[in-house]
């Protein structure tokens, strides 16, 4: 008869071994942390929006109404202030003789009086003018004004258009509708009559005074 085969025990496997440190002392057991359940969210409560007020209208003053339909008003008018007054208190001496040659010749081509305009522009003069936007008033027909930095000839827009005539005028400084220069000596005293004659022929047909 065959001989009967023993049954073989299963080793049980070997405990764990504590980690042993440098010391020789076996290291503490990890005590097992519990994890936190993660807090429930507070439940946030929608604010209602609130509801927006009409804006009630806006009242439009009465005066700003009335002032689109009025022509603009100019900051520079005329004034009671001597010409002659104005003109001997200009403390360059050159730039004073300077100022009344101008005022001699715009007095000889308007035909007209000067006046102040302003507190520094000596005016020959007055027309009316009005543009395609809209925009009105009042200005002096032609004039000038003494300033600090340059000499100021004012004169109708478009005048710096003739380039054979303001090649010969000198040293200068142009604007929309000013002329600047230093001294008198600095342009041709023919040329600059020519250009106020020529402005002062534009805005003529528009005089009010």
């Amino acid at each position: 008869m065959a001989a009967r085969k023993r049954p073989v025990a299963k080793k049980k496997p070997a405990p764990k071994r504590r980690a042993v440190t440098k010391a020789g002392r076996r290291a503490p057991a990890k005590k097992a942390v519990a994890r936190r359940k993660p807090a429930a969210k507070k439940a946030v409560a929608k604010r209602k929006p609130t509801a927006k007020k009409a804006a009630a209208p806006r009242k439009v003053a009465a005066k700003h109404a009335t002032a689109r339909k009025s022509k603009y008003v100019l900051k520079t008018t005329p004034t009671s202030v001597s010409v002659g007054t104005f003109l001997a208190g200009i403390a360059d001496a050159a730039k004073r003789a300077d100022a009344e040659e101008i005022a001699r010749m715009l007095g000889e081509i308007t035909g007209v009086e000067a006046k102040m305009w302003g507190p520094s522009i000596v005016g020959f003069g007055q027309y009316h003018y009005k543009y395609d936007s809209g925009h009105e008033g009042d200005m002096c027909l032609a004039g000038f004004s003494p300033r600090k930095d340059a000499m100021t000839v004012y004169l109708v827009p478009g005048y710096q258009m003739d380039t054979e005539l303001m090649g010969r005028l000198g040293k200068f400084r142009t604007g929309k509708s000013c002329l600047y220069f230093k001294r008198l000596s600095d342009v041709d005293r023919d040329v600059l009559r020519e250009l106020m004659e020529r402005s002062v022929a534009i805005t003529t047909p528009l005089r009010t005074a």
